[in-house]
């Protein structure tokens, strides 16, 4: 013959340090959501450095790469035209026309350039029409 064991089951109690807990939770949940905003934005701005240091070993297909991270961080066209022309020095001309059609389309009057760029890429491309 078996013997039972008696399980007792504990039902959750309300105490009066309830509150208190749920407000350290919610403290510690909020400066866990701050560190990760500061560590987004950081790692934007290395990027964005580390591109740089690249285009000056003309190494620019990685640093359209990087910038690429970079845009989709932060989808400025100033950001979109600078990979743009990575992608089109490194002769991807693909992404580099895709880039520029972002700027384009996004701001028109500050960077006249990224038409006549985006022309050369499609040129490239063999989109004679």
């Amino acid at each position: 013959m078996r013997k039972s064991k008696n399980i007792e089951i504990k039902q959750f109690e309300a105490t009066k340090d309830f509150p208190e807990i749920i407000l350290n939770r919610f403290i510690i949940f909020f400066f866990v959501f701050l560190l990760s905003i500061s560590g987004i934005s950081q790692s934007y701005n290395q990027q964005i450095r580390l591109a740089k240091k690249h285009v000056e070993k003309n190494d620019y297909l990685t640093a359209g790469i990087l910038m690429e991270d970079a845009y989709s961080q932060s989808p400025t066209p100033i950001i979109a035209y600078q990979c743009a022309e990575y992608y089109f020095n490194a002769r991807n001309y693909k992404k580099a026309e895709r880039f520029y059609q972002k700027v384009i389309f996004s701001d028109k009057q500050n960077f006249p350039r990224a038409y006549f760029k985006m022309a050369m890429a499609e040129k490239y491309l063999g989109k004679y029409a």
